[in-house]
């Protein structure tokens, strides 16, 4: 059921659960300005008072769990996460409470992502109320994006190894023009990492 709350109802979704074949090692522990990808993005979420806030694992899901294990945010295990991000994005839902309104996705390897652009997506989606809410760099998309309530019976019937973007062209979308590039960046392989450890190499 949809509430009434303006104030706290947009969540966050931390997919955390891929296996990370092409790495060789779990991206969700590489290390970024002294902790873990996963932790720094839980503090970025939760700076930018994204709330709840819940984690979905899967691939090295203890060692994951206990990396965040002091946070305030909600764990949940997803145990089909080898068929595709769509099972860890239906599980992230599956988790949020009643009165949620909107969710924001955020993905474990995107650590370069602000809380002052979680916190504009955010003021815009409370402006506006488009039913996606989204950054763009020039003609590009970007993450995290925020999904409103009236997306999520779209969202669960994604399948395979797709995320919300499967959706985008089904609704309006309201785009919140972005000029940092890097956003655009995320880490597959050892080259994307070391680009994006490049990018912010000041």
């Amino acid at each position: 059921m949809k509430g009434n709350s303006t104030e706290s109802s947009i969540a966050g979704v931390i997919l955390a659960a891929g296996g990370s074949e092409r790495l060789g090692e779990p991206k969700q522990l590489l290390q970024w300005h002294e902790e873990p990808f996963v932790v720094h993005i839980a503090h970025t979420a939760l700076e930018a008072g994204l709330a709840p806030l819940i984690l979905v694992t899967g691939a090295d899901n203890q060692r994951v769990e206990a990396a965040v294990r002091e946070l305030p945010m909600k764990i949940v295990f997803n145990s089909r996460w080898a068929q595709g991000q769509s099972t860890s994005m239906k599980t992230g839902l599956l988790a949020l409470p009643e009165h949620c309104q909107a969710v924001m996705f955020l993905l474990s390897d995107q650590p370069q992502i602000t809380s002052r652009l979680i916190r504009q997506l955010i003021e815009r989606y409370k402006v506006n109320r488009a039913p996606i809410t989204a950054p763009k760099v020039g003609s590009q998309r970007g993450n995290p994006v925020i999904f409103g309530y009236e997306t999520f019976h779209a969202l669960r019937r994604v399948t395979g190894d797709q995320g919300g973007r499967a959706i985008l062209e089904q609704y309006e979308v309201d785009w919140l023009p972005w000029e940092d590039e890097q956003i655009l960046l995320d880490v597959d392989d050892a080259e994307d990492l070391e680009k994006l450890r490049q990018a912010y190499d000041r």
